[in-house]
Order: C-alpha cells, then sequence, then structure tokens
C-alpha cells in the first residue's frame, strides 16, 4: 500500500517494491548525472528535464511511472506536465535519489567516469591528483 506523503509522493521502500512489469522508472537528471550514480533497476530510463518537455511523448500512459530527480523539485515539474495530459499514475520519489540512496536501495556507481573536479580537493595517498 502506498502512504502519501503528499497525494502523489511515493518513499523509495515503497517504489522499490512496485511491480517491474507495469512500472516505469523515469530519471530526470542530466546524462553525465545519470551516467555517474543511478538507481539499479531494468525499468529505469534517463529522460533528462532539460529536454522532458519534448521527450516526454514516449512515455507509455498504460504503466506507472515514478518520477526521479536529485531532491525531487524537477520532478514536480514534470509531474504537472504528465498530469496536464492525463496519465493518472504518475508518482513522485520523495526525496529523489537521495532517497534511494540514503534506503541503501540498489545503486549503480560508475566514479571513473567522472571528471576529476567533481571530487573536488583530494586527501588521499592513492590517486595521481594528490601527489
Amino acid at each position: 500500500m502506498i502512504k502519501n506523503y503528499s497525494k502523489w509522493e511515493i518513499s523509495a521502500e515503497e517504489a522499490f517494491k512496485l511491480d517491474s512489469k507495469t512500472t516505469l522508472f523515469i530519471d530526470l537528471r542530466e546524462d553525465y548525472e545519470f551516467q555517474d550514480k543511478h538507481m539499479d533497476l531494468t525499468n529505469l530510463f534517463n529522460f533528462p528535464f532539460s529536454t522532458f518537455h519534448k521527450d516526454y511523448k514516449r512515455i507509455p500512459l498504460d504503466k506507472t511511472i515514478v518520477l526521479v530527480s536529485i531532491m525531487s523539485q524537477h520532478s514536480e515539474k514534470a509531474f504537472e506536465l504528465l498530469n496536464v495530459h492525463q496519465n493518472k499514475k504518475v508518482f513522485i520519489l520523495s526525496g529523489g535519489i537521495m532517497s534511494w540512496a540514503s534506503e541503501g536501495l540498489p545503486m549503480v556507481s560508475n566514479p571513473d567516469e567522472l571528471p576529476e573536479d567533481i571530487f573536488g580537493p583530494h586527501e588521499c595517498s592513492s590517486c595521481k591528483g594528490c601527489k
């Protein structure tokens, strides 16, 4: 049963339990953010928010949709757009991907693909940037 934080929010734990055959997770982060770290789900698709207004029509309306962003802010705007087009089964992942990760739910991380400066100053002794 979905606990309503607001009418259309769903917790990470509840989202994880949804049927993967009838649910699509739409990650609204930009490509580079998605490639860095994303939820480890077979039914996860990246639709960057910057182009969502052009691409959202490709999302099937017969599925339950869970919108994912960093902390939910882009999800709310995407939610409004999808609801205008009468998709009644759209939810916002409460707390976004940060909530998913903090719950310890499956993630895929690609730290080798990140630009070096994303890590800021290093304090380690094993990488090239600190020597």
